[in-house]
């Protein structure tokens, strides 16, 4: 019953946070819609892109609710293959490069030897590199340099996200990945970015974990086995991984 209880919490807790958030954007959709309601013809193209902005949000916030309820349920499946990590950062640095820029702040991929290739779903990872990028450029002031890393250890090759934020207390270090977590009040966003991270990539038989420090930042790092030609063409399903 107590089990049961926490469940139906859970829920009711999520479905609050989605419901706040879609509000706040669906405001800013509605209100800029009327503005290009009143004069089509109007130049100014400030209302549009507020309007696209709000509805990529929105997006986003739909598909992490989706990707959680099905690492939750054990659903989340994914099509494996041989992929070069190299190619795995310098696609991420690519297409967050503008918003790093919007805030002030630069990507820097970092490897400084020849890795193998990886057994992954390539866009899953792109997932997990977007949310642990976003949530570096939240908490990380501007004129500083966010960087990717990528090494080998053993049969795993390690990758980083390293950033010189205002870093995590001790404390809180085993709360990061949980449902819902937002560091900082009054973030925006869901807090699923990090649980949606550990999901796909123990999904993966990988690991993730945070090393961090108060005033000078912290580094997320994550695991991905060295392909193996014989695995590298199967599903890989979170339940394989519980």
């Amino acid at each position: 019953m107590r089990a049961l209880h926490e469940a139906v919490r859970a829920r009711d807790n999520l479905l609050a946070v989605v419901a706040h958030d879609l509000r706040n954007y669906l405001a800013t959709i509605l209100a800029s819609a009327e503005l290009l309601a009143e004069d089509a013809s109007r130049a100014d193209a400030r209302p549009l892109g507020a309007l696209r902005r709000s509805a990529s949000q929105m997006t986003r916030i739909i598909e992490s609710l989706a990707d959680a309820s099905m690492i939750e349920s054990g659903e989340l499946t994914m099509e494996t293959m041989a992929f070069d990590p190299s190619t795995l950062l310098h696609d991420a640095v690519s297409m967050l490069a503008a918003r790093a820029a919007a805030l002030s702040l630069s990507l820097t991929v970092r490897i400084d030897e020849p890795l193998p290739e990886v057994c992954c779903d390539p866009t899953r990872i792109q997932q997990v590199l977007a949310n642990l990028v976003g949530n570096a450029l939240k908490f990380t002031p501007p004129h500083r340099e966010i960087v990717l890393m990528a090494n080998r250890v053993g049969t795993e090759v390690w990758i980083s996200v390293c950033d010189p934020g205002v870093g995590i207390p001790e404390s809180k270090l085993e709360l990061v990945f949980e449902r819902y977590w937002r560091g900082t009040s009054g973030r925006q966003g869901t807090g699923l970015g990090l649980f949606i991270a550990r999901g796909i990539v123990e999904a993966h038989g990988g690991r993730i974990w945070v090393e961090s420090e108060v005033g000078r930042g912290s580094t997320f790092t994550f695991t991905l086995p060295v392909d193996q030609p014989e695995a590298s063409s199967l599903p890989v399903s979170l339940l394989s991984a519980l």
